[in-house]
């Protein structure tokens, strides 16, 4: 559930540079920074998630 509220707000980020960039508030050098930023973030969420979900899949040898 943590995951999909992380990805939400990554969205919701992305979008809200997108408009602030189409009404000229920030130059779009700064929103493309912005955007690999948030994607940097993005692929560590999911390494992070992949990470977790794979230590909980595995089996205790000793039960």
């Amino acid at each position: 559930m943590r995951n999909w509220l992380s990805v939400a707000g990554l969205v919701l980020c992305g979008a809200l540079v997108l408009v602030l960039r189409q009404t000229g508030v920030i130059a779009e050098a700064v929103s493309n920074v912005v955007f690999l930023v948030l994607i940097v973030i993005a692929i560590g969420v999911g390494v992070m998630a992949a990470r977790r979900k794979s230590t909980e899949t595995t089996v205790d040898p000793g039960h």
